[in-house]
Formats: C-alpha cells, structure tokens, sequence
C-alpha cells in the first residue's frame, strides 16, 4: 500500500511541474512575441530554458522520506534551441555563462565533441565603446542596473562546470578503441534518477579499458548514499587510478568527507583531508579542482593549537 501510495504521489506531483512548466515557458513565448527588441529578453530566454530543464528528483521523491526535490543541471533537450539562442544571440549577457556548458553537454551527448568545445570557448571580447564625456549629475540619470542583476544570477558553479566539462571531453574524446562513445554515453546518463549506479556499472562493463573508464568509477564510486562506503570506494579509486583526469575530482571529493562528514572531532581524518587538498593544488595547477581546494584551504585557515 505504502508503494502504491508513493506512486499516485509522485504521478500528482509529476502532473504538477508539467503544468507549472507548460504555463512559464508559454508565458516567455508570449513576452518574446510581444517585446522582440527588449533588454529582458536574455533574462527571459533563461527562465524559459530553465523551465524545460527542471524536473522532479527521483532519488528523493521515490526514496523513504520522499520528499519533492527540483533539478536543472540536467538540460532537456527541447531546451537546446533556446540555450543556444541565448549563447549566441547575447553572448556578453553574464547568463550566457549558464548556456555555455548547457549547449555543450547537449551537443556531446548527440555525439558532437567539436560543437561541445566550441560552446565552451569563451566568446572574443567586445571592442570597447567611446566614452562620451557628459555632465556628472547626467551620468547618474542614464546610469541603469544592467537587467541581469535582477536574476541575481551567480556565475561561478555554471563557470566550473564549463571547464570541468572541457577537461572531461579533451582528456577522453579520442579512445583509441571505442572513439567518442563511452564519453557520449557517460554524459548521457541523468544522476538524479533511480539505477544511475547501476548504468554506471553497466557502462563499465560495456567499455572496459577505455580512456573514460576511471571517470565512470569515480562517478559510480561518489554516487553511493552512505558517506563511510562512499569514502572507502574513494580511497580505493585512488589505489586503482593513481593517475589520469579523474584523481582531482577523487581527492577532492576525498578530502571533502574527510574534512566535514567523517572528519568532525577527528584531528587525524581532518589533516588528512587538507593534506589532499594541498596535494591537489600541487599536482594538478590547471584542473578546474585547484581553484575550489584553494579555496577550501584558505577557509580552513590554521588550526588553533590546543591548549
């Protein structure tokens, strides 16, 4: 009974967030139609895309709590046209940034690693307007807050999936044996549903040896819920892939559970975990991971010496 209740749920809440996506995207066709010319419109292209791409959690909505959790780190696939609109259209707009990594991880997972990394190369600069001198108190009257502040659109997670992503593909796209699939199929697989573990073991199974094969470990390693068993696959990625493109990911991911879930009143577990942050900076300078364990450790300061 309890089973079938979970289902009519889920089912109810599912018919919900069609509906509720069906009346916003429709609402940003219609503002589109209305206000062709407006400042607004790279604001509106991202919510419309946004709305396509939210979608229900399935690990928490059919887990014990179920509880009702939104997604967007996923792209749909009907959302590309208008992702791509954004990226190209608006390319100086501050949520082009969001488009980026959207529109290459939709072009990888057809199969296309050329558009992928040409989505993710910056765009070129934008020559530098005249400035036109003008009274002070008329500078102020013009002056605007760009319509984008209004999103409080924050770009740095959207900036480090962008180069995570570039890593993933320039690191893995020429197997020798299996080519672009494996790295295709990888990027293809949605971690928010139920059985992603699975498809990940199956995958690996699929292609073993490839050159995307410690990625697919890594990431079946870091899906296991329970945070001891999680660390334990971790560590045990590190003994089996001591090099390759997935060892930042590993030992930050590592240090991580060591320096907050497993490390909290254990002094041992915690100079673990900044011994691989530190180990991560030194080794790898130019993984997008360095920066994020650069931060982490200057958070983390000295530690106080006990009394």
């Amino acid at each position: 009974e309890q089973a079938t209740l979970k289902r009519l749920v889920s089912r109810r809440l599912l018919l919900d967030l069609m509906d509720d996506r069906r009346e916003a995207y429709q609402a940003c066709s219609d503002f589109i139609a209305d206000h062709p010319t407006s400042r607004y419109l790279p604001c509106v292209l991202f919510l419309q895309a946004r709305a396509l791409d939210t979608r229900l959690d399935e690990r928490t909505l059919l887990g014990e709590s179920a509880q009702r959790e939104l997604y967007t780190d996923f792209p749909h696939v009907q959302a590309e046209p208008i992702w791509t609109s954004l990226l190209t259209e608006y390319p100086d707009s501050p949520l082009a940034i969001a488009a980026r990594s959207r529109v290459a991880l939709l072009r990888l997972r057809r199969g296309d690693a050329d558009g992928a990394l040409a989505a993710l190369a910056p765009s070129p600069p934008k020559p530098a307007a005249p400035v036109v001198q003008s009274q002070p108190s008329r500078r102020l009257l013009l002056r605007t807050r760009p319509p984008e502040a209004t999103r409080g659109y924050e770009a740095d997670e959207d900036l480090f999936e962008a180069q995570q992503l570039g890593e993933l593909i320039l690191a893995n796209r020429d197997d020798p044996r299996y080519g672009l699939e494996p790295l295709r199929a990888l990027v293809s697989l949605d971690p928010h549903r139920t059985g992603y573990a699975e498809q990940l073991l199956r995958l690996a199974q699929q292609y073993p040896g490839s050159l995307a094969y410690d990625n697919v470990i890594v990431r079946w390693a870091a899906a296991m819920s329970d945070r001891v068993q999680r660390a334990a696959r971790l560590r045990a990625c590190l003994e089996r892939f001591p090099s390759g493109d997935a060892v930042p990911e590993v030992l930050f991911a590592l240090a991580d559970l060591e320096i907050q879930s497993l490390g909290a009143g254990d002094e041992a577990r915690r100079a673990a975990g900044v011994s691989r942050l530190r180990e991560l900076v030194a080794r790898f300078p130019h993984s997008c991971w360095a920066p994020r364990a650069a931060e982490r450790l200057k958070m983390l300061g000295p530690r106080p010496e006990p009394d």
